[in-house]
């Protein structure tokens, strides 16, 4: 929540730094904003970043919107989030985020992972990684999960870190095993070793001759036959060596909202939503839309109605008819704008989609406010009683 309310604070900044000097709040946010290898002096190397381009997508948005009638308004925020932080909570010797894959001979795969699913969808994603890498179907992954019995060591789910840093993991187990059966796929085929092979479909095979090559399945079973009937086993680990301070890797964004001010109330409606989000390459594109959805639901309620009251070290309001969270109808429709960039130290060039996209939404409403009805509030939520007050001001 505090991370929240610094977005808010820096965002409404902008926004009066803007108006203060005559420039548009979209503009100024366009000349400022970070672009591809930007270098923050001893922090952070930027590599992938769409800001640009979702600064432009949000701006076509908005234009669309057209004129707006007396008491609405539209606030645009920008937003950036790190893909994991290079901070080892658990002091752990070798590796921010493990994975193993166990192949079985009836082509099962087995994938071990300490990585947590708290409903962001990293089961899903980790598996799809595993699958891409062999060339395989979805289902033929099995997954083992958050047992610290049996899986290799992950650092947990926190600033949106699994899909980069215990991605690569299983990216990089995966493609162990994957060396394994090609070796077996050239031995089958009897070609020279200058010859590129491809895993795709189920099916190992010569990439510029996809009509040569075999069954997944089928090279499985030569390749456990050769290894004395056990088992093939991959390991992957991820530790983002020399990649700064901060993190390796950042998403980016930017965020429009549409409001209503009912200045006899103060009460503000929410109107339209619309999100273009750079997470680099999408792993899983309902997920992505699932985690802007819910993330916007989440800070639109930390701006317009969550605030935890208490007096001498007592809450107030310890209950959900009393702490006020936004209900699907409070909702107004969300779009969701995929910004497709390459990022060199995600799997398959993915970012994070998850704790980053909380950021925007309580700033832009702040500013949508401010180009509603001209009033400034320094602190949220912007419940109905404080926008009263400021309008009566």
């Amino acid at each position: 929540m505090e991370v929240l309310k610094q977005y808010l604070a820096s965002e409404t900044q902008i926004d009066r730094l803007a108006h203060d000097i005559g420039i548009d709040p979209i503009e100024i946010r366009r000349k400022n904003g970070m672009t591809p290898h930007y270098v923050v002096p001893g922090q952070a190397t930027i590599e992938s970043c769409g800001l640009h381009d979702c600064i432009d997508k949000i701006e076509q948005k908005v234009k669309e919107w057209g004129e707006l009638p007396k008491y609405q308004g539209v606030g645009m925020v920008c937003y950036g989030f790190m893909c994991g932080g290079i901070f080892n909570w658990i002091n752990t010797p070798y590796a921010f985020s493990g994975a193993m894959v166990r192949v079985n001979v009836d082509g099962t795969v087995d994938l071990f992972t300490q990585a947590s699913d708290l409903g962001q969808g990293s089961n899903t994603a980790l598996a799809m990684i595993c699958a891409e890498e062999l060339g395989i179907s979805l289902k033929d992954i099995r997954l083992h999960v958050a047992d610290t019995g049996i899986t290799p060591v992950d650092l947990g789910a926190w600033g949106s870190r699994q899909t980069l840093m215990s991605g690569n993991a299983v990216k990089a187990a995966a493609a162990e095993i994957k060396r394994k059966l090609m070796d077996v796929a050239r031995i089958k085929l009897g070609e020279n070793i200058v010859y590129d092979l491809e895993a795709k479909d189920g099916r190992i095979y010569l990439t510029l001759r996809p009509e040569r090559g075999y069954s997944y399945y089928d090279i499985v079973k030569d390749a456990i036959k050769y290894n004395d009937g056990e088992p093939l086993i991959g390991t992957g680990h991820y530790t983002p060596h020399g990649k700064g301070m901060v993190s390796p890797a950042f998403t980016f964004g930017a965020q429009a909202v549409k409001v209503e001010v009912d200045i006899e109330t103060g009460r503000v409606k929410l109107l339209d939503i619309v999100t273009a989000h750079d997470c680099g390459q999408v792993i899983n594109p309902p997920a992505v839309r699932g985690q802007v959805e819910g993330a916007t639901a989440m800070a639109a309620g930390c701006g317009l109605t969550e605030e935890l009251l208490s007096e001498d070290g007592l809450v107030l309001n310890a209950s959900l008819a009393y702490y006020k969270i936004l209900r699907y109808r409070d909702m107004p429709h969300i779009t969701t704008i995929e910004v497709h960039t390459y990022e060199p130290e995600g799997p398959f060039g993915a970012k994070e989609a998850g704790e980053g996209l909380t950021t925007p939404t309580a700033g832009a409403i702040a500013n949508a406010v401010y180009h509603a009805v001209g009033v400034e509030i320094n602190s949220n939520p912007l419940t109905a009683e404080r926008v009263f007050k400021a309008l009566k001001l």
